[in-house]
């Protein structure tokens, strides 16, 4: 999520998933596994871990949503991601898939990482098929799709990631009644105390990511973060054990 990413709002859920774990905005910080959604292994290693929402990161590849962090080159089994190319001809894993791992044990957090519109259709009827809209929260650094997606279902959950200092001036420049209201979710080099401040004032739902280090943790939930995207599972864990997550 590094490049863009993810934070929320909206209405609880009464689905199996969401009766054992808190939503967005309901008096709890959430801690989310940042990417294991995009790996079997991993996912089920942040599930063990009890954390409350796993982050898989979406993209169309063939006519299906797969979850897959790196861009790939057409026709071929090369990926790409910033500075870097890699072969891999393993099969990746589907939203489905994800879905079905997932369901009753922790909340899908969704990245978009394309703007693409088919994406997004396909994205809303494999949510519907597996009775996961109420649950889900759906991130992407290009915002129009939230509009988009939002337009379609009203109730969606939708976070507009903030990952770049064009993101950051971006989101300054929405007007305090921005319709959207959609959640924030930042890279944690580009917040500061104040602006945290100003997201709760606007009563906007907001996730961190980018974080490594517990104290770290502790200080943006602080400033009233709404949740914290880590890598580290022995962070996640320790803001659960602790009642922070």
């Amino acid at each position: 999520m590094r490049d863009h990413s993810e934070g929320p709002s909206g209405p609880s859920s009464s689905s199996p998933a969401s009766s054992a774990r808190p939503q967005p905005g309901a008096g709890r910080i959430l801690a989310i596994a940042h990417r294991a959604g995009n790996d079997r292994a991993a996912l089920e290693q942040a599930l063990s871990a009890g954390v409350d929402a796993v982050e898989a990161d979406l993209r169309w590849d063939g006519g299906r949503i797969v979850t897959r962090h790196d861009g790939r080159l057409p026709f071929l089994p090369l990926y790409w991601d910033d500075w870097h190319l890699r072969f891999d001809r393993s099969r990746p894993g589907t939203l489905d898939e994800f879905l079905e791992q997932i369901r009753g044990r922790a909340l899908p957090y969704l990245d978009l990482k394309v703007p693409s519109r088919p994406l997004a259709r396909a994205l809303l009827e494999t949510l519907r098929r597996h009775d996961a809209l109420e649950e889900a929260e759906v991130s992407t650094g290009h915002w129009r799709l939230l509009a988009e997606l939002r337009r379609s279902e009203p109730n969606l959950r939708v976070i507009r990631s903030v990952g770049s200092r064009r993101h950051l001036t971006a989101l300054l420049a929405l007007p305090s009644d921005d319709p959207l209201r959609a959640g924030v979710a930042i890279d944690r080099d580009l917040l500061d105390e104040e602006l945290a401040h100003r997201l709760r004032a606007q009563g906007l739902a907001f996730y961190v990511w980018g974080i490594d280090d517990l104290e770290d943790a502790r200080k943006v939930i602080g400033w009233g973060a709404t949740g914290v995207i880590a890598d580290s599972l022995e962070l996640l864990r320790a803001l659960v054990s602790e009642g922070r997550a």
